[in-house]
């Protein structure tokens, strides 16, 4: 998630203003319209996963079937267009909107994986913490390489592009190994 959400954080309005060539406040608009978006997304996504039934589980699908489109619409973001004026602005809110609920779709699932996996609580503890670990690696990872790996695939919107598939593909691969890795244990304490 972190490949998405750290390179997003940094870069994106970057992207917005210096590649696309929106003004700052249109950027800043098309990316607090994202946001708000999830803000009003991320619980319904939480309840929709909460009760979720399948011989996977209730999170575990999220990971299975969510990860290649969430890939899809992050690179969609960086899809090179000749977009101007109000279609780009459109465009690049409708593909942040677009990234923002699929991200919720696969996260919030992610998010509560550990609950059901196991229903001891310092097992909980360190599995909060290897993940927060790891999100912070990757984070790093991702600040360090985006630039370099945009430079490396030709700069502006193609080299952007490029990176956005390998991150996307990456990250596709990791919740693949996810779901094939994990198991939903723990009883549903509202059953």
């Amino acid at each position: 998630f972190n490949l998405f959400f750290t390179t997003a954080t940094l870069y994106l309005l970057y992207y917005y203003t210096d590649v696309l060539g929106l003004s700052p406040s249109t950027a800043g608009w098309v990316f607090a319209s994202a946001l708000i978006w999830d803000a009003v997304f991320d619980p319904v996504m939480g309840y929709v996963a909460n009760r979720t039934r399948t011989r996977w589980g209730r999170y575990r699908p999220y990971l299975l079937f969510g990860g290649l489109p969430l890939a899809a619409s992050w690179t969609l973001i960086f899809l090179p267009v000749e977009f101007e004026g109000s279609a780009l602005v459109l465009f690049a809110a409708s593909a942040h909107i677009l990234f923002r609920t699929l991200y919720a779709v696969v996260s919030m699932p992610y998010l509560a994986l550990s609950a059901v996996m196991t229903s001891d609580s310092q097992e909980r503890g360190v599995m909060a913490g290897i993940r927060m670990v790891s999100a912070a690696t990757c984070g790093l990872l991702s600040a360090f390489f985006t630039l370099a790996l945009v430079k490396a695939f030709g700069g502006g919107s193609t080299g952007f592009f490029w990176t956005a598939i390998i991150y996307g593909a990456i990250a596709t691969v990791i919740f693949l190994i996810v779901f094939a890795s994990t198991r939903e244990v723990a009883a549903d304490p509202h059953e």
